[in-house]
C-alpha cells in the first residue's frame, strides 16, 4: 500500500532535541568539554540590576562560535540558520519554541557591549586555560607565525585621504616614505598607497602586495601556538607588514606568559621574524628565539 506523508501538524507534540543530535557531532563535543558557565562571570559588569531581562550573553556567544566553525559570515544568515537547524538550536541551549534573537540585536551586542569590552579575548584566555588544567598545553617551546586575510573590500571602495598639506609637501612626503611604487588606481591613473588612500567600507584594511600577485585590501592575522598540542596561546591582528607582524611577536608572548603563567623556552618562527626588532621582542621576554635569516635588513637590536 502506498504511503502519503501528510502536511498536517499535530496539536501536541512530544520532542527531545538531545535525542536528535548524533553523540559524535562536534558541537556535542565542544559543549561536553567547553565551560560556557564563564561567560555569565565575564559579562557580570555590562548589563544593569534593573530593568527588562536581556538576551542571555550565553547564548549569541554560542551562536557566533557556530557562525566560526560553519564560515557563516553574515549575521543575517546565522539567525535564519540557527532558527532552521536542530544542531544550532539544541548548541544554543534554544527549544523548538525558543525564539532566536533578532540579527540586529545581536550585532549591536557584538560590535558593541562585547567587542568594546575586552570580552571575546577574556573568554578566549578563559578557553586556554580549560585547555591548560587538562594537559594540553605545556608552554614549553611555541611557535609564531602570521597569515594574510584579505579583507571583505574592493580596491574599487578607496578613496583619497584629505591630508594637512600642501601638493608639493605632500607629495615629497610620499615619494620619501614609500620608495616602491604600486599599480595606478583604475580609470584615474593615481598610484595607490596607504598615505594617500583609505576604503570607505573598511578603513582599517590596508593595502598589500605579494610578488607575482595583485595588489588588494587585506590584514595579518597573527598566531602564537603552543607545540607540544598545537593549542594556539594569542592572536592578534594587525597591517599586513613584515614590521607590524614582527613587532606583535613579543606582545603575544609576554601576554601569554602574564595570562597562563608559562615559561617559554623557545620560540620558532620563519624569517619575517629574523629582524633586528622582532628578534629583540622575543628576547626581552626571555625566550630564546629560532627563526629564520631576515630577507632585508631590518634595525638592530
Amino acid at each position: 500500500m502506498k504511503g502519503k506523508q501528510r502536511r498536517e501538524e499535530p496539536m501536541f507534540a512530544c520532542v527531545r532535541l538531545e535525542e536528535l543530535i548524533p553523540s559524535g557531532h562536534i558541537l556535542r563535543r565542544i559543549d561536553r568539554w567547553i565551560d560556557f558557565s564563564i561567560i555569565h562571570e565575564k559579562t557580570v559588569d555590562l548589563y544593569s540590576n534593573t530593568g527588562r531581562p536581556s538576551i542571555d550573553p550565553e547564548v549569541m556567544i554560542r551562536m557566533m562560535v557556530v557562525g566560526y566553525l560553519y564560515g557563516i559570515t553574515s549575521e543575517r544568515r546565522l539567525c535564519r540558520e540557527v532558527q532552521l537547524n536542530l544542531g544550532y538550536r539544541w548548541f544554543c541551549g534554544l527549544t523548538l519554541e525558543d525564539k532566536v534573537p533578532d540579527h540586529s540585536t545581536f550585532s549591536k551586542n557584538r560590535y558593541g557591549r562585547f567587542s568594546e569590552s575586552g570580552l571575546f579575548r577574556e573568554l578566549f584566555q578563559a578557553v586556554v586555560k580549560q585547555a591548560q588544567q587538562h594537559g594540553l598545553v605545556k608552554g614549553q617551546h611555541l611557535t609564531v607565525d602570521a597569515t594574510t586575510v584579505q579583507a571583505n573590500a574592493s580596491l574599487g571602495s578607496l578613496e583619497e585621504i584629505i591630508i594637512p598639506y600642501d601638493p608639493e609637501e605632500y607629495l615629497d612626503k610620499v615619494e620619501r616614505e614609500n620608495p616602491t611604487e604600486e599599480p595606478p588606481l583604475a580609470n584615474t591613473g593615481k598610484k595607490l598607497s596607504n598615505e594617500t588612500h583609505i576604503s570607505r567600507t573598511d578603513p582599517d584594511a590596508r593595502l598589500f602586495r605579494k610578488q607575482f600577485d595583485k595588489t588588494k585590501l587585506a590584514y595579518s592575522d597573527n598566531v602564537l601556538m603552543d607545540n607540544a598540542r598545537r593549542v594556539i596561546l594569542d592572536v592578534e591582528v594587525t597591517e599586513p607588514n613584515l614590521h607590524q607582524e614582527g613587532r606583535v611577536a613579543g606582545e603575544m608572548l609576554q601576554r601569554s606568559q602574564f595570562a597562563y603563567g608559562i615559561k617559554p623556552e623557545t620560540m620558532g618562527g620563519d624569517k619575517a621574524y629574523g629582524a633586528g626588532f622582532a628578534v629583540r621582542g622575543i628576547c626581552e621576554a626571555g625566550v630564546k628565539p629560532h627563526v629564520g635569516l631576515a630577507a632585508q635588513k631590518g634595525p638592530h637590536i
